[in-house]
């Protein structure tokens, strides 16, 4: 997801969790935006850390912002502690919408937040604490049937120095005891597209981790015939989805060979938001979400492309960066 000025003033508090001063913070504060993402299949958590130079005043949040998906009525948490605590405290959030699967504009409409419910050592909604490290966990979202993941975000004010321009996050995987089902393509109804595309490959494209890529062109020949025949009218979006289907084979090419798969399964994650984000343009929510999850089933359609996948996920526990693009990023793919 320190001493401050006066911090004598918190000597008798040091050895406790919870302790927190209830003064304002001091002068202009400063803002930190804490990302947290969970993913659904397979399931992976990715929170969001930040830590201060030093112990530092900050202030509870009164509400998480979900960037992309919704909250249903699940739940979120904030732990925090101090340079000297072993144990964190935790505040929780709660949805917003009254359903786990949020139906209707009304209900959608609420569940863009996680709402302030409770801090395990009594601190309220926009109450000033002092921790030196911040932690965002996004349990579980609303929109687990019909996304791939979904995003919040954590905007603090604090009275430390200015955050590092990228907050520190980390993925912690979990086994999920059943492959995905690869999703069967429907005739494309412009048949033009297809010039020059390589033949299907069948039952010999998943003979092996990398498949069969007969033209070069960095993407496995059944996924890239897949794209085309069910985004036929949309060369923007096909371009942004061979783009980060390339960049999933160069992370799966980098695990065969021993290489740094970090930064390339990261640049993988940024790929697939900024095709979200054209895909939204045109599309639903719940549309856009099924067009990446089918991807996702093909491209994981075997037990051992499925194992790899799992393995990078726990590569990148530690890892430390933005996992969300900027416009600049998704403009130049």
């Amino acid at each position: 997801m320190r001493h401050l000025t006066g911090l004598l003033a918190l000597g008798a508090c040091v050895v406790l969790t919870g302790c927190f001063d209830e003064d304002k913070l001091p002068g202009v504060p400063l803002k930190l935006e804490l990302t947290a993402r969970k993913d659904y299949r397979p399931s992976r958590w990715t929170d969001g850390l930040h830590s201060f130079v030093k112990d530092t005043k900050f202030q509870i949040p009164a509400k998480i912002d979900v960037v992309f998906g919704n909250s249903g009525n699940h739940k979120s948490y904030l732990f925090f502690k101090k340079a000297k605590d072993k144990k964190e405290s935790r505040c929780e959030y709660k949805g917003g919408s009254s359903q786990s699967h949020p139906k209707g504009q009304k209900e959608l409409d609420n569940a863009r937040v996680y709402k302030f419910v409770k801090c395990d050592d009594g601190l309220k909604a926009d109450d000033v604490a002092v921790a030196k490290d911040l932690r965002l966990r996004l349990d579980n979202g609303g929109n687990e049937k019909e996304s791939a993941y979904t995003i919040i975000k954590a905007t603090i004010l604090h009275a430390g120095a200015a955050p590092t321009p990228t907050p520190t996050v980390v993925v912690t995987p979990r086994v999920t005891p059943t492959p995905l089902v690869t999703s069967t393509p429907t005739p494309s109804p412009t048949p033009d597209i297809f010039a020059g595309l390589p033949p299907d490959p069948g039952e010999a494209g998943k003979a092996t981790l990398l498949g069969i890529d007969a033209d070069n062109d960095g993407v496995r020949d059944d996924v890239q015939r897949w794209t085309v025949q069910n985004i036929p009218s949309a060369p923007r979006i096909r371009a942004l989805v061979k783009t980060r289907q390339a960049r999933f084979q160069a992370t799966i090419l980098a695990k065969i060979s021993g290489s740094n798969v970090i930064p390339r399964a990261v640049s993988e994650m940024k790929s697939t938001a900024c095709v979200l984000n054209e895909l939204e343009k045109t599309l639903t929510e719940k549309e856009a979400s099924l067009i990446l999850r089918e991807l996702g089933a093909l491209e994981l359609n075997t037990r051992e492309r499925f194992e790899a996948e799992r393995e990078i996920s726990r590569t990148l526990s530690g890892y430390t960066g933005e996992i969300l693009p900027t416009d600049a990023e998704c403009a130049s793919m």
